[in-house]
């Protein structure tokens, strides 16, 4: 079953001890033993502006290099041109080239990018589109094993709605579940930024 772990809106503090509970969790875990699959993260982030959600991914990309986890995708909510480039010009530093990354599947919410645009200039990336997001997201998803993703979400939430609305075979992408499904039995865990609903 998938468990929710919502947080008062914050920046560095909360965005960090996400991935940080999430990736020291399953460096506890002695796979070997237990036989369970390592945990697969995917971050969804509205990286632009600033530096916290690059720290996130940071630390994902350590945690992955030690082979704590696996780290398939990172999915941006922020429909600015340069958020994918922004994301990718990390991937390039760490020689993470293999990491797959989703544009925002929608173009509400804010679009910034100045943090974003000055570290793909520096590794010369150009502004850009990517694949949708949820696409990726349904894509990925599919191939993990049952029960073995973590989503962390330090963004909006666009991506994770529509994929909740996606159907099976969405867009002819031949996945018989619907988003629901998918991540009814994909998912483990679910650590989002997000308000509380019963003290707004």
């Amino acid at each position: 079953m998938m468990k929710s772990s919502r947080s008062v809106p914050g920046f560095v503090v909360c965005i960090l001890c996400s991935i940080a509970c999430l990736s020291e969790a399953a460096a506890r875990e002695d796979t070997t033993v237990t036989n369970k699959p390592t945990p697969v993260i995917i971050f969804d982030t509205d990286m632009g502006n600033d530096i916290d959600d690059a720290l996130a991914q940071v630390m994902a990309h350590r945690a992955s290099a030690a082979r704590r986890i696996q780290f398939p995708l990172v999915t941006s909510s922020n429909a600015s041109p340069w958020a994918v480039p922004g994301i990718q010009a990390i991937l390039k530093y760490y020689k993470q080239d293999s990491v797959e990354v989703g544009g925002c599947a929608a173009t509400i919410g804010l679009a910034h990018g100045a943090f974003t645009q000055k570290i793909a200039e520096e590794m010369h990336l150009p502004a850009s589109e990517a694949r949708d997001a949820v696409k990726l997201l349904r894509k990925v998803l599919h191939e993990q094993k049952d029960g073995s993703v973590r989503v962390v979400v330090t963004g909006f939430s666009t991506n994770l709605a529509i994929l909740l609305e996606t159907v099976a075979n969405h867009e002819g992408d031949a996945i018989p579940l619907s988003g629901k499904a998918l991540i009814r039995q994909k998912v483990e865990f679910l650590s989002m930024m997000a308000g509380d609903s019963e003290r707004p």
